[in-house]
């Protein structure tokens, strides 16, 4: 009877050892995202500076005619802010879709991250983009694949003593923009 709870384990052990590794496709795929490519990323991210540790839900979508929309909202959904970023600059979205203008003054008050790289280079810095900076530090932690092309799972980004942690949920590419 004792040699049953052996087999048992034995045929278990067996079992799992002859199950195929999966290949992590990730390090197969080596291209990053092009600008010239539309998406939409959805994810987390804390926020740390001196003064503010918060976390916030985030949406981002970059169009390829150069148009960012950013989704940012508390970590319960209970409150939002739509910012918008074109090639005439900075702008807080209303209820009403009206367009605010944002100042770079206003925007770098918040958060000193947002002064260290133009705004060009954002969504850049999203897609795992490497800039030539010497004070934004952007470091990938996990990798993950959309399509054919390597785009970022988590990512920390930071300038003299504040950063960035973001965990991207989820990424789609939008056709037809």
């Amino acid at each position: 009877m004792r040699s049953w709870p052996l087999a048992f384990l034995l045929i278990v052990v067996t079992g799992c050892v002859q199950l195929p590794f999966e290949v992590d496709s990730v390090d197969e795929v080596s291209a990053l995202l092009p600008k010239s490519m539309s998406w939409r990323a959805s994810g987390k991210m804390l926020v740390t500076s001196k003064s503010n540790n918060q976390t916030l839900r985030f949406s981002w979508t970059h169009s390829a005619n150069t148009v960012d929309r950013v989704v940012v909202s508390d970590s319960l959904g209970l409150r939002s802010a739509m910012l918008l970023h074109n090639k005439n600059g900075f702008f807080t979205v209303d209820s009403d879709n009206r367009l605010t203008p944002l100042s770079n003054a206003m925007a770098a008050r918040h958060l000193a991250l947002l002064k260290m790289a133009p705004p060009e280079n954002w969504a850049a810095l999203l897609t795992g983009t490497q800039l030539d900076s010497n004070t934004v530090v952007a470091q990938v932690l996990d990798w993950s694949v959309l399509d054919e092309y390597r785009v970022p799972r988590r990512l920390r980004i930071e300038a003299n003593d504040d950063s960035l942690r973001i965990i991207i949920n989820e990424w789609e590419v939008i056709d037809g923009e």
